[in-house]
Parts: structure tokens; sequence; C-alpha cells
């Protein structure tokens, strides 16, 4: 004979678990957004030094700012279904300062500001896992 187990409140603790499903992914929902827009400024930061008199950056340094453009497109996207966001700009001339082009080299922006602000997104996103946002 095979030993039964009734676990009484059981229609409880699944709704139990149900809201703490939903109130970790908002968590991680809020990180998400929380970083990417501690990215965004980060990278603002970076773009918006100004040039020194014409002198432009040397190449894997960050660009020295000449209209603003750039630093005033760098945006946030939430990616929908996932608590995730995008940062980057719609500018063409962003990606080739990032990555450099056949007659260019890289200029370098978003990668610093992520490696500035890596440590601090890595601390949001382990207290939202664990259900607790970070300030």
């Amino acid at each position: 004979m095979t030993p039964r187990v009734r676990v009484i409140g059981a229609g409880r603790l699944a709704r139990r678990l149900g809201r703490e499903r939903v109130r970790r992914r908002h968590a991680l929902e809020l990180a998400a957004m929380a970083g990417a827009e501690r990215l965004r400024d980060e990278a603002r930061r970076l773009l918006g030094r100004a040039a020194l008199a014409g002198v432009p950056s040397a190449p894997g340094e960050p660009p020295r700012q000449r209209s603003g453009a750039l630093a005033d497109s760098v945006t946030v996207w939430p990616v929908a279904d996932r608590p995730a966001a995008e940062v980057g700009s719609d500018l063409a001339y962003g990606r080739h300062l990032e990555f450099g082009t056949r007659r260019m080299a890289a200029r370098p922006w978003l990668w610093p500001a992520f490696q500035a602000v890596k440590a601090g997104l890595r601390r949001r996103f382990l207290e939202a896992a664990r259900g607790r946002p970070a300030p």
C-alpha cells in the first residue's frame, strides 16, 4: 500500500506562490528599467565631455561632444514580454563611434559606460531575484 499525503491549504499555497512569482517578476522588471536608466545616464555623462578647441578624442577614448546630439539621443527601450530593457541611440554615427569604421578607430562610449555601472547592475538584479528591489 502506497502512503498518501494530503496537503491542507494546497489551494492557498498555490495562490501565495503565484503572487510571489508575480512580485519577483515585477521586481526584476523594475530592476531592468532602473539599471538601463543608470546605464543611459552614465553614457550621457561620458558623451558630455566638451571638445577642447576642436581637438578630437583619441582612438579608444569616448568621443568628445560637438553638438550633444548623440548624448541627447541615448534612450532606454523596455523589451516586451521579458524583464529587460535596451539602451542605445538611433543615430547611425553612434554605432560608428562605438565600433569604428575602416577609416576611423573606435571611440567607444556605451561599453565604458556599462563597465562603470556593471557592479551596481549585478547587485540590483540579485536583490530583485530575491524579491527585494534594490534602492
